[in-house]
């Protein structure tokens, strides 16, 4: 699957904001008209995070929680009077998705070794037995592992994929951004009405 980077960049639409300025000019502070834009933005920023987060748990087995810090967004100001969310991509432990021990075995009071193949579910639309794949406790916490060779040691760390690989597709690309755009709009509009409304 070829991976489209997540880098969505909230910026209003000129024509937009040079209208509501002057609507609102001998009515409303420009500083506020200011404020009530960048209000817009960030509040917009929330929204299309959260799209992003449910593009991605609603196609893989991942919790939200486990993949939040993965996005990071930079908030709007009065100078800057835009706004960004971009993912980082390094690939996710595979023990954050749904793995699961063998029909019949359970991880709990059981060696790794000898344990038949875990089950391994990346996708909500796929699934099925990962070979040579055993979780173990080398750290803090649990990890699924494999053998670099015949040899008991050395291990390597199995992953899953990285959060850009997750909403890095064109189907969720095109639905963030249509969310993006559309809320944009429609926050814009309503903070701006409701400036104008108070005075």
């Amino acid at each position: 699957m070829s991976e489209f980077p997540l880098n969505i960049r909230l910026e209003p639409d000129k024509g937009t904001v040079e209208a509501w300025r002057k609507a609102a000019s001998g009515i409303v502070k420009p500083a506020d008209v200011e404020k009530a834009l960048v209000l817009a933005i960030n509040r917009t920023l929330s929204a299309v995070k959260t799209e992003a987060l449910k593009q991605a748990t609603s196609r893989y087995t991942i919790k939200r929680k486990d993949i939040a810090d993965y996005f990071k967004t930079a908030r709007a100001t009065t100078s800057t009077m835009y706004a960004e969310l971009t993912a980082e991509s390094p690939r996710i432990p595979l023990l954050k998705f749904k793995v699961k021990p063998a029909a019949g075995f359970s991880f709990k009071g059981k060696p790794t070794e000898g344990r038949p193949s875990l089950f391994v579910q990346i996708r909500k639309d796929g699934g099925g037995p990962a070979k040579g794949l055993f979780v173990a406790r080398l750290g803090r916490e649990p990890g699924v592992y494999k053998r670099k060779g015949p040899k008991r040691f050395p291990l390597s760390s199995a992953t899953g994929p990285s959060v850009v690989s997750m909403v890095g597709n064109k189907e969720a690309v095109d639905a963030i951004q249509t969310r993006a755009r559309d809320m944009l709009a429609k926050r814009i509009d309503h903070e701006m009405t409701r400036l104008m409304e108070k005075m």
